[in-house]
């Protein structure tokens, strides 16, 4: 939300930040995103809605483990210009930041790279899920959807109730320290409803993997290979995850370019 405080909003990110390096969940979807950006002949990442970008490096950091270097290129509609500037200082051999506002749901097409959405896609309705599928199959660009809340009370009601519990204890340990992190955290605990509050919307707006195939495949034209699915990750959270790659072509198709067959004539006595 535009009219939201700049202040309070980089706040929340810098926290979710904080969890996404601290238990890094997402480490767990390293091998499957991989393996589809190797379908699409990606090496690089183009990630949306990063916040303070912390899930996407995690997952750079899980694949250089692994001997694969994957340069990540970190956008946002309201980008952290604190975090981009640290990221450039201390990263910029593998990070780049673009500190211009980027809409996920009309993504330049002059940014390369595969992208990928983390903890973002719920914020978007189905009707804006689906333009941002669309404006990627239009690009021939690999994406990949990657959430660890789930549209279920049951098993992530109790985390919103003690959410704003875990704001309070995370914050000494999350740098930097300053006087106005503790003013909005302690004394005038804005930081930890907002997170409760942002938690619960986030679940109650999650999409389930069959959701997701649904709107990714009402987009594409069958031109695209989709796969959904979750896969378990830290602390019993569970990744749901949507990846997409362009699909190759039928074997025996012409290509557009080539001339029709002729037409064999009628057979005799026809």
């Amino acid at each position: 939300m535009p009219r939201f405080p700049r202040l309070w909003r980089d706040l929340l990110t810098d926290f979710m930040s904080f969890f996404a390096s601290r238990w890094k969940p997402y480490a767990a979807i390293a091998h499957r995103l991989h393996t589809t950006m190797e379908r699409c002949g990606e090496g690089a990442i183009l990630d949306l809605c990063s916040g303070a970008a912390a899930p996407v490096l995690t997952v750079q950091e899980e694949l250089a483990r692994r001997g694969v270097k994957v340069r990540v290129t970190v956008t946002d509609l309201f980008p952290n210009e604190q975090v981009f500037t640290r990221l450039e200082t201390t990263r910029g051999d593998t990070v780049s930041c673009v500190h211009e506002s980027i809409d996920a749901i009309r993504i330049p097409a002059e940014l390369g790279g595969f992208r990928t959405f983390f903890s973002a896609f719920h914020h978007f309705p189905p009707e804006q899920a689906a333009a941002i599928l669309r404006g990627v199959v239009a690009q021939r660009r690999g994406v990949g959807v990657f959430e660890y809340t789930e549209r279920s009370l049951l098993r992530w009601g109790p985390v919103v109730v003690l959410l704003p519990l875990l704001v309070w204890l995370a914050t000494p340990f999350i740098r930097p320290r300053t006087v106005a992190r503790l003013l909005w955290t302690y004394l005038i605990p804005v930081v930890p409803l907002v997170a409760a509050w942002d938690a619960l919307v986030s679940v109650l707006r999650s999409y389930h993997p069959e959701e997701l195939l649904a709107i990714a495949r009402g987009v594409d034209g069958g031109s695209y290979h989709w796969e959904a699915g979750r896969v378990s990750a830290f602390g019993g959270c569970r990744i749901t995850y949507l990846l997409g790659a362009p699909a190759p072509p039928l074997a025996g198709a012409s290509s557009p370019s080539a001339p029709a067959a002729p037409t064999p004539p009628p057979a005799s006595g026809a």
